[in-house]
């Protein structure tokens, strides 16, 4: 069951990038969603794939188009925007 929750790389994709250095272009993914639009230290918005392989699968009905997550300094601003309706919910780190 370990294997299944390991990530899905490409050897052609990764052959002309380096692995290891950091950058800000989107990564290619196997999932439903790809990253959107972004702003680093702020935001990172995911769009669904269109033709993704697993998109008749049951357990995949009903999921949002788009997917937004964004970064509050403090945690009170964080709060804030789930009283406003701009999100449903805040993660809290220390």
């Amino acid at each position: 069951m370990f294997v299944a929750g390991l990530p899905i790389f490409s050897r052609a994709y990764y052959s002309t990038r380096n692995f290891e250095e950091t950058t800000l272009e989107p990564p290619l993914g196997s999932g439903p969603y790809k990253v959107g639009k972004f702003e680093p230290g702020r935001f990172i918005e995911y769009e669904r794939v269109k033709d993704w392989w697993g998109e008749k699968l049951p357990v995949r009905r009903g999921h949002a188009l788009r997917v937004s997550t964004r970064q509050q300094r403090r945690r009170i601003r964080g709060f804030a925007g789930i009283r406003r309706g701009e999100c449903r919910y805040c993660v809290m780190r220390r």
